[in-house]
């Protein structure tokens, strides 16, 4: 039985499952984005950011460790995805690209942890 506290981190075992997966198409077969790659990259590693700082939080941490933890994993995930992509016909491993999964990392960990704390927040003011 999956327990609560368990949900966020299997959510990022797949999320990153779906991360790989779509690494895994070579660039032959990629056409037609809705946007430049470096802003699908951002946004792709905005929801591992999300999370990462959710399950994070979620197990303890403070919102300040938890967005610190989520970006470093999240980071060093990008570089893992590059490296991948290295091998994979008609992709490549690209410093900018990873940049961008870090950027995406940090504002998704940012908001999530912003979030989090502004509803604990509301309800600490809001109780009825």
């Amino acid at each position: 039985m999956l327990k609560k506290k368990n949900i966020p981190l299997v959510l990022v075992l797949i999320y990153c499952s779906v991360i790989f997966i779509l690494s895994s198409i070579p660039g032959s077969e990629i056409s037609g984005l809705p946007a430049p790659d470096y802003v699908m990259h951002a946004i792709e590693y905005a929801g591992l950011g999300l999370l990462l700082c959710w399950w994070r939080m979620t197990v303890g941490e403070s919102a300040s460790r938890a967005i610190i933890q989520a970006i470093l994993m999240a980071s060093l995930y990008g570089i893992s995805d590059e490296f991948h992509q290295y091998f994979v016909p008609g992709r490549f491993c690209s410093i900018s690209d990873w940049a961008a999964d870090t950027v995406g990392a940090t504002a998704g960990a940012l908001l999530f942890a912003w979030f989090s704390l502004w509803v604990r927040n509301a309800k600490a003011h809001f109780t009825i």
